[in-house]
């Protein structure tokens, strides 16, 4: 129909803008850009403090990407303070087609002190575009600490008008079974683009946060805006909250600001 309207002297433009309102986005936001710019790059932080009274967690990512034709490659530089400890790691990150609605995220991670970081992950996942706007995603993460952690997720999406849903079950095996926790995801393009949305995070179970494999939330919850006040800048605000299985209560502050050239 697109097709047969631009063959009859359409405005290009609104075409284009018509095409690109159907065709689903990337899960990771932070992933792609709009037409006309090759890098980004986003500095994020966080501030976690902690009930009953303990040290504060705060985290730090710094990120730079090359966007291609057909997927991107990101640099980050990451580092984090719990319990009084601080640790640093750098990773890849990389986004790529595949064939028709399908594309990997691929991320390599090594943490060289290895004090709350694992010394080395691995993480691949395979999203699939199915039906009227359904996505199915199955995923394996390894975390090299001194004894490796297998992580194994299925997750699915549906986009549907201006809103993103996403449910996604995590496996971990363990000695002691296998632990099983769920999260999902509510986002809205409530602008129609990929700029501007506000999104909502649930979590029950097991928390697969990379930095500890002993890691046990029972719940968390966070909600976040993301808003490019300019083409080429933008930010993220957001806050969250958790619940640990050891009877400790989080609430947490986050934000990052992003650029793009």
């Amino acid at each position: 129909d697109f097709d047969a309207a631009a063959g009859l002297g359409a405005d290009a433009g609104q075409i284009e803008n018509f095409r690109q309102s159907l065709t689903p986005r990337v899960q990771n936001p932070e992933a792609v850009v709009p037409a006309g710019y090759l890098w980004s790059a986003s500095a994020a932080t966080s501030w976690t403090t902690w009930s009953p009274a303990r040290s504060d967690w705060t985290d730090h990512a710094l990120s730079v990407r090359r966007h291609f034709d057909r997927g991107s490659l990101a640099v980050e530089f990451l580092g984090a303070r719990r319990f009084d400890i601080n640790d640093q790691a750098w990773a890849l990150d990389a986004y790529a087609h595949l064939w028709p609605r399908a594309y990997v995220n691929l991320r390599y991670q090594h943490g060289p002190q290895a004090d709350l970081f694992p010394v080395r992950s691995w993480r691949a996942e395979i999203f699939q575009g199915v039906g009227r706007g359904w996505e199915l995603s199955a995923s394996y993460d390894r975390l090299e600490f001194s004894s490796s952690v297998d992580m194994y997720g299925i997750g699915v999406g549906k986009y549907t008008g201006n809103w993103y849903l996403r449910w996604r079950r995590l496996f971990v095996p363990g000695d002691d079974g296998t632990s099983v926790s769920d999260q999902l995801l509510a986002r809205n393009y409530y602008k129609g683009d990929g700029d501007t949305y506000v999104e909502g995070r649930v979590g029950f179970g097991r928390s697969d946060d990379s930095l500890s494999s002993g890691d046990s939330n029972r719940w968390s919850a966070s909600v976040a805006w993301v808003k490019y006040p300019t083409p080429r800048w933008g930010f993220k605000v957001g806050a969250g909250v958790s619940h640990e299985s050891f009877g400790f209560d989080g609430r947490s502050i986050f934000g990052a600001l992003y650029l793009r050239w």
